[in-house]
């Protein structure tokens, strides 16, 4: 019964898919076409999670989902804390299982500024692909009016369609309210979706592609990743797309580089 997705519901009895969606950082990250396709026969609005940043998840659920289901998405959500984007300010060395900085916790417009550069990144990658983007700001209890008006300015300079804060872990589907009509609103605007690379690129091409969105200088092969290409291209896989494996602490290949990294090669 694998094949059937498991239909679950939340505490407010709204029903939930789950199906597949293997972590992007190894994998595509994605829910799996059979779930999008019943939970469209049954909403007006379908959420469905593609994992861990667009430079990865989304990346991977446009160039390999969107190009084998044709199922076209009408807006992007990106979920943004101000924790989190104080964290990828690149000012602290954090490593996983200790605890976050106190500076993080507390207000500090100024070192959110340097993190919110990451999530400008995020919205002009997502923008490449033809798709309103609207942030949501999931909100915390430490969280300061000053920053989250920071955040909101900040996000619409950048290019975002809309920005929301969502309340959803406090206040359920009503903390939501907000952000599900700025969505909906950006879902009517006129769209059409591009992706990075067509079919008959070469495979070579098709990773310079990707990761010429990472912002690195150079894509750096191997003699055994060319002799790979090459087989793989003879065998008569030249024309699917790719799933590249990387690391989720940072836009780069490098997990010490955060924030917005530049002069960089992979």
């Amino acid at each position: 019964d694998a094949i059937q997705p498991t239909l679950m519901q939340t505490s407010e009895n709204t029903p939930v898919l789950i199906h597949a969606g293997p972590f992007a950082n190894i994998a595509h990250g994605n829910s799996s076409v059979i779930a999008d396709r019943i939970a469209l026969q049954q909403a007006d609005y379908v959420v469905t999670e593609a994992g861990f940043g667009s430079d990865m998840g989304m990346e991977k659920f446009f160039n390999i989902k969107y190009r084998q289901s044709g199922i076209a998405p009408s807006c992007v959500v990106l979920v943004a804390t101000l924790r989190s984007l104080k964290a990828n300010s690149g000012k602290f060395d954090i490593k996983p299982g200790q605890p976050l900085p106190a500076e993080i916790a507390n207000s500090n417009v100024e070192l959110l500024a340097h993190g919110c550069k990451n999530l400008g990144w995020h919205i002009n990658n997502a923008k490449r692909y033809g798709l309103p983007v609207v942030i949501a700001i999931n909100r915390f209890p430490t969280d300061s009016d000053e920053e989250l008006d920071y955040l909101r300015s900040f996000a619409l300079s950048c290019g975002a369609d809309g920005v929301e804060i969502s309340d959803a872990f406090a206040a359920g589907g009503e903390g939501t309210a907000k952000l599900a009509k700025v969505v909906t609103q950006a879902c009517q605007k006129q769209h059409q979706v591009t992706l990075l690379y067509p079919d008959e690129m070469s495979l070579t091409d098709k990773i310079k592609a990707i990761v010429n969105t990472y912002g690195a200088n150079n894509t750096l092969f191997t003699p055994e990743a060319v002799s790979q290409l090459t087989q793989l291209e003879k065998l008569g896989f030249g024309h699917l797309p790719l799933c590249i494996a990387k690391t989720p602490l940072s836009i780069s290949a490098d997990p010490t580089l955060k924030n917005v990294p530049e002069n960089f090669d992979v």
